[in-house]
């Protein structure tokens, strides 16, 4: 089903869905283009969409999520190995998941981890 801010929706009801949409396939490719075909809005309109909203782009709301997920991972399935929860969290390069990390979070998973004893 395509999402759409028309007739039987409301914007706000639209934005709810799409954010559920969203936080629920944060684990699959969520690039701009897939985000806005889900939306039925061109890309640009989406983009204002969010500003206006959260004064964010997207694709800063969907990093904001992964990292919230990658953080509740870390803290609940102590189990889990980084690298595992960097693919629950929708990254490919470890890399890449560990910078983002630090830039939200100021350590790394493994330095949280650590001072999380866990």
């Amino acid at each position: 089903k395509t999402l759409r801010g028309g007739d039987k929706m409301n914007t706000g009801a639209f934005i709810h869905d799409l954010l559920g949409w969203i936080d629920n396939n944060l684990d699959s490719r969520l690039d701009i283009d897939t985000v806005s075909r889900r939306a039925g809005y061109s890309k640009w309109h989406l983009f204002r969409l969010f500003r206006h909203y959260f004064n964010m782009s997207p694709m800063a709301y969907i990093r904001q999520q992964r990292m919230q997920l990658a953080l509740d991972l870390l803290k609940v399935k102590p189990a889990f190995r980084i690298v595992d929860i960097c693919i629950l969290a929708g990254y490919e390069d470890i890399s890449a998941f560990n910078r983002t990390f630090k830039r939200y979070y100021m350590m790394t998973p493994a330095q949280l981890r650590k001072i999380l004893n866990i």
